[in-house]
């Protein structure tokens, strides 16, 4: 080997000697194998799919949502500033949720049952809530109350009913006496009839044609009045179960009629001549007060353990709140 020749191998060596460190030297990607880095790349990449599949699985879990600290749902109202928050009158008193029915706050009046909560659709600000030897107004939607000492023929109001084109005309329903009307906001009550059979659970006045009442009675299913409550009639078609516990009429849709009947939700389009069951998406069949909210378009249901359901394609499919 000629002297250049031992030249240029000297430098290939001391080339190759700075490249490749000698065995514990060096950072530690030039200690390793290429399959080596492959196999712990191939497991990181595993262990990261592993955390997101948990972290996915944690956050998309169905939320538990705490029992309502009412036994039973007896009346539903919408505050038609905020379609999430709502009241509920229950045997225990008066409860409001921001949240659309995930927390529930004692409100208003605890320890007397209140039964009805109705909205004075010229003034949804307007609020009347009744119930047992109670009568209570409110004009900020439900924040403020005033009690009313009116004289009633009875005990109390099992259901109450504001008429749209006259906001002083009230209608009540009092066990043992019927139907009764105010016509100076709920001061001074008059008998319109006491020949009602039943207990009249819930009551409507039909938006556009004031004459037409709706009512649930316990022993006569939906009844009808044209005479603005002097006489009455069963309906032309009855829901397809009984008993009705809850009418409610819409709103911009004058022939549109919701009904409770045997806890489920049922719907008329055509003014009660024929009815059709609203159950797609409720986890249970023991529906108990209905709502609507016509800045929204949205139907609230509250079943009687609390549950909220909403629906926003008329009653067609229910979401639980």
């Amino acid at each position: 080997m000629s002297r250049r020749e031992r030249r240029l191998e000297a430098r290939r060596k001391h080339s190759a000697a700075r490249k490749l460190p000698p065995p514990g030297k060096g950072n530690i990607f030039t200690r390793m194998s290429t399959d080596m880095i492959v196999g712990i790349l191939i497991a990181s990449v595993i262990a990261v799919a592993i955390l997101v599949f948990f972290l996915a699985s944690y956050f998309s879990r169905p939320k538990t949502i705490p029992p309502p600290p009412f036994a039973q749902a007896q009346t539903l109202a919408i505050d038609p500033t905020n379609a999430n928050r709502f009241l509920v009158g229950a045997p225990q008193g008066m409860f409001r949720t921001s949240n659309g029915g995930r927390k529930w706050e004692p409100y208003g009046f605890q320890q007397e049952s209140i039964r009805t909560i109705v909205s004075d659709p010229a003034d949804r600000n307007h609020l009347l809530a009744a119930g047992d030897n109670i009568l209570a107004n409110s004009t900020d939607g439900g924040r403020i109350w005033q009690r009313m000492s009116p004289e009633l023929p009875g005990p109390g109001f099992t259901a109450l009913a504001i008429d749209p084109s006259t906001p002083n005309r009230f209608y009540g329903f009092v066990e043992g006496s019927g139907l009764v009307k105010s016509d100076d906001g709920g001061e001074k009550w008059t008998t319109v009839t006491n020949a009602i059979d039943g207990v009249v659970t819930s009551l409507a006045v039909r938006p556009r044609d004031p004459n037409i009442l709706y009512a649930a009675s316990t022993t006569s299913g939906l009844i009808v009045s044209a005479d603005s409550g002097t006489t009455w009639a069963p309906a032309e078609a009855q829901p397809p179960a009984s008993p009705v516990t809850f009418v409610l009429p819409v709103s911009g849709e004058p022939e549109t009629l919701y009904a409770v009947a045997a806890g489920m939700v049922v719907k008329s389009q055509d003014g009660g001549k024929t009815w059709a069951t609203m159950s797609t998406g409720l986890t249970t069949l023991d529906a108990s007060v209905l709502s609507y909210d016509p800045a929204s378009s949205t139907q609230f249901l509250s079943s009687y353990d609390g549950k909220i359901f909403q629906s926003k394609d008329g009653g067609v499919t229910w979401i639980r709140q």
